[in-house]
């Protein structure tokens, strides 16, 4: 069975009254057009006047409970595929606010039964937000977009300033005497270790950090000991150069002429110990004007003690084989020594490996040095 009232008369909260003590099994519905309820509904309140502020159900409580009043309360239970206890929907309207809770008129708790904060939620008020619209506590913040600060507008490190946790970017780049502590291992770009500066010392690696040496004394050389530590010791067997000569044949040919090994150029150092080392460079180009079956030598002597000679070979086998060759470049580098100490004239010759004519060498150059102890 269902019931028509209208909201009209007095005589309609009668019935309300009446219908919800004696027929709370039967649909009630309470509007002005004389609609009959949805039969699945138990309570159906439509509100079709155009007034502002007219409101279709309020609810009100004003006696002082010792305990806790409520003006209204929604409950669903039984064993739904989803129970919902209220559902707000708000449409058509130019503005649109399915839940208003005005300004210094309560507090909202979600998952919390005495909201601390205007806006609180979980057991224990983790998350609040003030009635300043700040965050007031937060367990924490998960975002996977980009989360934005109004007030950071200057780019750079993001701190904590004012003692209480304000983050502010404005204070430029990282302090690295203040604000960096600990050791930065290798595999990030740093020593591994709490190193201090040695006037004179050398850095080396240990294998697992970067470590300072010693400083040596003056005149001393660093040695390697293999994997270990490098030390300092005393020079013994560096060599310093005592004496530099380079010479070049200005004339810019030399015939040979069939005259094996003629003088090309000569310079004159000096040797002041038996151990010195006489390192002679040579340079030039050997031209063969006719297509002759021939090889050429280039040969370098310390003609003073004419004990050492040195000889290499130009021609297409690189063995001073008989070759056909128009052209070659033939450079070498020689290490005399001598028999006394003294003046020493450092001969670069040249010559044909067999009598062969119309042979030339294209600006002969010579580079002497005297290395020793």
């Amino acid at each position: 069975m269902k019931f028509r009232l209208q909201t009209s008369t007095l005589l309609a909260l009668g019935f309300i009254t009446f219908f919800s003590t004696q027929l709370a099994a039967q649909s009630v519905g309470i509007n002005l057009t004389g609609s009959l309820p949805i039969s699945t509904n138990m309570l159906e309140v439509l509100q079709t006047n155009t007034v502002n502020n007219t409101i279709s159900i309020y609810a009100g409580h004003t006696g002082a409970v010792a305990g806790s009043g409520y003006a209204l309360q929604a409950i669903k239970t039984g064993a739904s595929i989803t129970n919902i206890a209220a559902y707000l929907s708000a449409t058509g309207g130019t503005s649109n606010y399915a839940l208003l809770v005005p300004s210094g008129e309560g507090n909202v708790g979600i998952g919390n039964t005495s909201p601390t904060n205007l806006f609180t939620v979980g057991s224990g008020s983790p998350f609040q937000i003030n009635p300043s619209g700040a965050i007031a506590a937060a367990a924490g913040i998960l975002s996977s977009g980009v989360i934005q600060f109004s007030s950071m507008t200057t780019d750079g490190i993001v701190r904590t300033t004012l003692g209480n946790g304000t983050l502010s970017s404005a204070g430029g780049n990282i302090d690295l005497t203040s604000e960096v502590t600990g050791i930065l291992p290798l595999a990030n770009g740093g020593t591994n270790a709490n190193l201090t500066a040695v006037n004179g010392g050398v850095v080396y690696s240990t294998g697992s950090a970067f470590a300072v040496s010693p400083a040596g004394t003056a005149g001393q050389v660093l040695t390697s000991t293999g994997s270990g530590a490098p030390t300092w010791a005393a020079s013994t067997s560096a060599y310093s150069i005592k004496d530099f000569k380079t010479a070049i044949n200005t004339s810019n040919t030399f015939y040979n002429n069939s005259t094996l090994y003629q003088n090309l150029i000569s310079v004159t150092v000096h040797v002041t110990a038996i151990s010195d080392q006489i390192i002679v460079h040579t340079n030039g180009y050997i031209y063969q004007s006719t297509n002759n079956d021939a090889c050429f030598d280039f040969n370098v002597s310390n003609s003073t003690d004419a004990i050492v000679s040195e000889t290499i070979k130009s021609g297409v086998n690189g063995d001073g084989t008989s070759a056909d060759f128009g052209g070659m470049n033939l450079a070498g580098t020689f290490v005399l020594s001598a028999s006394s100490v003294g003046t020493k004239t450092i001969v670069f010759r040249g010559g044909l490996c067999s009598s062969r004519p119309n042979n030339f060498v294209v600006n002969p150059r010579i580079t002497v040095m005297v290395l020793g102890n």
